[in-house]
This record gives C-alpha cells, sequence and structure tokens, in this order.
C-alpha cells in the first residue's frame, strides 16, 4: 500500500480534498469574475468527478457535452448553450449564437462541462471551444487525458481559454472515456449512437428535425440496407413543406453529414442513396422521441411516401 502512495505521490484522502479544493476554485463567485477555465488533467479518469460537480453547480445551469461522442461538435456545444439559457440568436451559426451570448442579461450564468475536451476532432472545434469560454455568461471546465494537451492550442486560442490547470489524478479505470482518441484510425469513424444524434438535432431547426423523421421512418419501413433514394426525400419534403428547394434540403443534409448522422453511397438506380448509421433498435428509438417532441407529422406515414 504504501508503494501506491508513493507512486501517486498522496494518499486517497489527499486527492479526495485536493479535488474538493478543484471545486471550490471553480464554483462561483471567484469561478466567473476571474476570467478563467478550469482543465482537469492527471492519470485516471475524471468522468465521475465532472460528473459530482455539475450535480453541485451554481447558480445557475449545467450544459455538459462529452467531446468524444460521435458527432460532437464545438458548433453544437455554442448553439445548445445559447438555448440553454433562453437566447435567441440571429441565425444557425455559431457565431450568431456567440452573439447572442455576448448580450446575454447581466446575471445570467451557465458551466459548460466538457468530457475529454482533447477528443474534439473536428477542424476548427478548438477555436469554436475557446470563444465559448470567452462569452460573459460562461464557466467552462473540463478534463483532458491527452500526454501533450498544452500543443493543442496555439497562443490565440488559449489565451481565450486561459486554462486554470487542476491535477485530478484519480487512478479510476478509464472505460468509455477513451471511446474515441482521434489520429488512431483515420479512416475509422465510430457508429454514431441515438443519444448523440438527439443532441446534434436539437440543436437544428424544426424543419431540419422533420428532415431527418422523414429520412429516419423511411429507412426503418425499407429495412434493406440499401438506403433511401434522395430524390424520393425530396420529393416527400417538398410535399411536406419542409425545403422549398434542393438547395435548403442539401443544407439539412450537410448538417446531418458533418456530424456524422448520414452516410451517401450510388443506389441501384444510379442516384443517391442516403442512409442513417444507426443500428435499428437505436433508429427507433429516435423516431420515437422526434414524434414525441415535434408531433406525429414528423414521421407518420412515410412509408406510403417513399
Amino acid at each position: 500500500m504504501d508503494a501506491v502512495r508513493l507512486m501517486g505521490g498522496e494518499g486517497d484522502g489527499d486527492r479526495r480534498a485536493r479535488h474538493r479544493a478543484v471545486f471550490s476554485a471553480a464554483k462561483p463567485p471567484p469561478f466567473p469574475s476571474r476570467g478563467y477555465s478550469v482543465l482537469l488533467y492527471g492519470y485516471g479518469s475524471k468522468r465521475a468527478l465532472l460528473d459530482k460537480f455539475a450535480a453541485s453547480a451554481s447558480p445557475g445551469g449545467v450544459l455538459c457535452v462529452d467531446a468524444g461522442a460521435a458527432g460532437a461538435t464545438a458548433r453544437g456545444a455554442t448553439l445548445a448553450a445559447a438555448k440553454a439559457l433562453g437566447l435567441a440568436p440571429r441565425g444557425r451559426s455559431a457565431g450568431a449564437a456567440l452573439d447572442a451570448l455576448g448580450a446575454a442579461p447581466a446575471g445570467r450564468c451557465l458551466t459548460v462541462v466538457v468530457h475529454g475536451v482533447d477528443r474534439f476532432a473536428k477542424a476548427g472545434d478548438h477555436d469554436a471551444l475557446s470563444r465559448l469560454a470567452a462569452a460573459p455568461p460562461i464557466r467552462l471546465i473540463a478534463s483532458s487525458d491527452h500526454a501533450a494537451a498544452p500543443l493543442l492550442w496555439d497562443k490565440e486560442v488559449a489565451g481565450r481559454f486561459n486554462w486554470r490547470w487542476a491535477d485530478a489524478t484519480s487512478f479510476a479505470p478509464y472505460g468509455r472515456d477513451l471511446g474515441r482518441l482521434p489520429g488512431l484510425s483515420a479512416g475509422d469513424r465510430d457508429e454514431a449512437t441515438a443519444e448523440s444524434a438527439a443532441a446534434v438535432l436539437a440543436a437544428l431547426v424544426p424543419n431540419a428535425r422533420a428532415v431527418f423523421g422523414l429520412l429516419a421512418t423511411a429507412q426503418l419501413a425499407r429495412g434493406d440496407g440499401d438506403g433511401v433514394p434522395l430524390d424520393a426525400l425530396q420529393r416527400a419534403a417538398r410535399e411536406r413543406f419542409l425545403a422549398s428547394s434542393e438547395a435548403v434540403l442539401g443544407g439539412y443534409l450537410a448538417e446531418f453529414r458533418d456530424h456524422g448522422l448520414l452516410t451517401t453511397k450510388r443506389g441501384g438506380g444510379g442516384g443517391d442513396a442516403l442512409s442513417i448509421p444507426l443500428p435499428k433498435d437505436a433508429l427507433a428509438a429516435l423516431v420515437d422521441a422526434l414524434a414525441a417532441d415535434e408531433g406525429e407529422d414528423n414521421g407518420g406515414g412515410v412509408e406510403g411516401v417513399f
């Protein structure tokens, strides 16, 4: 036991005391007024520690982001933060959401908890997240397991984060913390999960969610694995007044594709065929959730249209 404590440099009680100190430093009032973000580092999973912080953080709400989840992006986190604060950005871009956050009424506050910040893999994610961290109503606390984490950010991005590094060594098993490590398999993409898909869709406009519902319902109805013909989706979306033009529909599909929620291949008739990379049971659960949120018009009766 002594050898274990020597390796860690401290015992369990000492670690718990240090973790409590991290919590007290990150909680308001000092955290927002000092203008810094907190980054937890050290060996072992920090998920339980962050979850405990999220459950006790106050005032304001808490937005939890799993950067290792399929489809997770800093843009999605920024839009979700604006929505959580009850703001109405003038547009669906991250820039519009940041403008709304910058103009948020005094007193608004949201804690953003990011599991595995180093696992954001999309180009520009760290720049976008740093801008979110610098927004007046946002308090950011994140974890990192990257051995060279300081090299992830250039001077400008690091300046916006203004990290306060906190040793959160836990020696706890990593489990799903290492679910997606960017760069380990460049051509291999984890299958999306219903949870991450729901998070992405929540940040999109209602018509985009409705189009996704159409596609998902049609995919379940076909059940042949060949995908849904693009022209059939275009016709169904037009008939339901969800997309006024092919360009509008193409924009929705690009959003799905960017978040790992859509694949395209050549169909049997020579045209494009679309598929959502979710297991059948997960896709069915997502369709049910969309129907509950948006109403039965999202997907009901799609089988007849396709």
